[in-house]
């Protein structure tokens, strides 16, 4: 039984190491002999270094117990924050570029919507309720 957790363990970091490999030479558009050279001109790009933490915590051995499920859970919430971020600085560049009306502020509300905790949430949920009836 310890043998079989061990080449699992074993093959999922092979696995690991291939799809990071992959995702590297994919991102600079290089053999896989440049390997190392690769790694230092993709490393400062956090988007990469982001896609490199989610393949380890999803290949890490382990998973089941408490210490993998904790590093997946947060790899997972990094990931939805780092999305909300970015949506809501594209939103905020086109209200700058456009303006402000009605339908910006319901994006608005609907980009900060997944920050707010559960109150601000449900206000936030009837506010956009309230604005979908009036332009209806």
């Amino acid at each position: 039984m310890n043998n079989r957790k061990n080449l699992h363990s074993i093959a999922n970091a092979i696995y690991a190491a291939d799809k990071i490999l992959n995702l590297l030479n994919k991102k600079q558009g290089q053999g896989a002999d440049e390997i190392t050279a690769g790694w230092r001109r993709a490393y400062p790009d956090m988007a990469v270094f982001g896609e490199i933490t989610k393949i380890i915590a999803n290949y890490l051995p382990g998973s089941e117990d408490h210490r993998g499920n904790h590093l997946k859970r947060t790899v997972d919430k990094c990931a939805f924050y780092e999305d909300t971020y970015k949506k809501l600085k594209q939103h905020l560049v086109s209200v700058k570029n456009e303006g402000l009306n009605g339908d910006r502020i319901f994006e608005t509300l609907a980009a900060i919507k997944p920050y707010a905790r559960r109150r601000q949430k449900t206000a936030i949920d009837k506010s956009m309720k309230i604005y979908k009836i009036l332009k209806s």
